[in-house]
């Protein structure tokens, strides 16, 4: 399994390397030193402050915590990255910042290198009736808790707002943080990994649960490092902020936390070094993660649960169909975190499944979205779920704009040939200034949701869908 596994990591990267892919160039509005300090102005976020490095006339400088230029901190609604430097900056008065995730692929090989993996085979513990708070749980909800704790490995299939995070995966946490267990939670990007976290802790909040229970290992957004410094890596605080605590000693604070969580590539850079056997392994938006960094998890010997929504998008993989074709190792990339117990049953004959087939993976599903009224809940399970989704009373408003016809046909443009189209992209920063409340956009084009981004959309609110024939819609 493992030579598997090292050998998609290196026909993927042979492959972003050879096509000049995986690599983009952040840019930069204004950079100044102070000290050892550099402040950078961007133009854009960043979409993963893994990966990072300073191009200099004297090569690249890798930006990490084992490394020697670091991230103190990010903050996202700003745009300002600033790093600390344990080299002399004089060499650095001119680069260039680039995002290189390919160096990412190359952490997966070495973890799989040097770590063996096997399907998850040891039970977790067992959870009784009454630990099941049924005041707080829908009928549903109280039996995907049941699934988590019968079964080393399970999924909790739910659609948005079906309570995965806030009702069942809080509660799995609360009871085996009572239980004093090792939690991990992973999550394939940072703001995945944010978002679940801040529901968690409010969740925990309002029981008076100690946040110190909680650490989020990695580089924190400088929001939640506001609102949550005590959840936060000791690196990510400033000296100031450090001395409030008890905890001076990373390994003393890591001792402490019940709950360490990270980015799925955090966990493969890091897992060595924590030497920590966790009692129960989460992994939240299963479905983006791609294949071979959840088969990270199948180190630890642990139960695993699952929770997403595969009915949501998939991994984002670089190589094309045709490639995936000729190399179908590569598919580990492209396929979810899912097909965990195919991949073990059929190995690389999973390259030739048509459709996803669970039998060990025990599995859940929560039917009811207290999000979306059920007009909306039905033409959602008509269309894609297919298995009952039902919604609350009060109906959902929808409304739908076409950017040609609101700001002027004179700002329709020819699609390019690299699949962006410029004009649109003007017309939808012009028209979203106008809406109130909540919003997204949907392009059927990665590249047309890059430029999006890169002119100032949020980029959680700017999604992918195959079925919109070219044209990109604001929800």
């Amino acid at each position: 399994m493992n030579s598997l596994l090292v050998l998609s990591a290196q026909i993927y990267y042979e492959f972003l390397d050879k096509n000049g892919l995986g690599v983009e160039k952040i840019r930069i509005r204004s950079k100044a030193f102070d000290g050892r300090k550099l402040l950078i102005q961007m133009d854009q976020k960043l979409f993963n402050t893994d990966g990072l490095l300073l191009r200099t006339k004297e090569g690249d400088f890798y930006i990490g915590e084992e490394e020697e230029i670091s991230i103190l901190s990010y903050d996202e609604q700003k745009l300002i990255l600033i790093l600390e430097f344990l080299i002399p900056i004089e060499p650095f008065k001119e680069f260039e910042l680039l995002s290189d995730l390919k160096f990412l692929v190359k952490n997966v090989e070495a973890f799989f290198k040097n770590q063996t993996i096997a399907f998850p085979s040891k039970p977790p513990i067992s959870i009784d009736e009454n630990d099941i708070p049924m005041e707080r749980l829908s009928l549903e909800q109280a039996k995907a808790i049941r699934v988590i704790f019968s079964s080393p490995l399970s999924y909790i299939w739910g659609a948005p707002g079906s309570g995965k995070t806030q009702r069942v995966l809080f509660e799995s946490l609360l009871y085996l943080i009572k239980k004093d267990k090792k939690i991990a939670l992973l999550a394939p990007t940072n703001h995945a990994l944010e978002q679940a976290l801040k529901a968690l802790i409010k969740k925990g909040n309002e029981l008076g649960l100690d946040r110190h229970l909680f650490l989020r290992l990695g580089v924190p957004t400088m929001e939640f490092l506001t609102l949550y410094p005590e959840c936060c890596d000791s690196s990510a605080l400033d000296k100031d902020k450090l001395s409030l605590f008890s905890y001076q000693n990373p390994k003393d604070r890591i001792h402490e936390a019940r709950v360490l969580a990270m980015t799925i590539d955090g966990f493969i850079k890091r897992y060595e070094g924590l030497k920590i056997a966790f009692d129960h392994i989460f992994l939240d938006e299963c479905g983006f993660t791609p294949l071979i960094k959840a088969c990270a998890m199948c180190v630890n010997d642990s139960a695993i649960t699952l929770l997403g929504d595969h009915k949501q998008l998939m991994p984002v993989c670089e190589m094309p169909p045709k490639e995936l074709e000729f190399h179908p190792q590569a598919k580990l990339w492209n396929l979810s975190a899912l097909f965990l117990e195919a991949l073990f049953e059929a190995k690389e004959e999973i390259f030739t499944q048509k459709c996803l087939k669970l039998k060990q993976t025990k599995t859940a599903v929560l039917k009811h979205t207290y999000r979306y009224g059920n007009n909306l809940a039905k033409i959602l399970d008509s269309f894609i779920y297919h298995n009952g989704l039902r919604g609350e009373q009060e109906e959902s408003r929808i409304f739908f704009f076409d950017t040609y016809q609101f700001l002027g046909h004179h700002l329709r443009g020819e699609m390019h040939l690299n699949h962006t189209n410029p004009k649109e992209a003007e017309a939808i920063l012009k028209l979203l200034p106008t809406i109130k409340g909540d919003y997204a956009v949907i392009t059927p084009f990665v590249k047309q949701r890059q430029l999006l981004i890169q002119n100032g959309v949020a980029y959680e609110k700017v999604l992918l869908s195959t079925d919109l024939k070219g044209k990109s819609l604001i929800l």
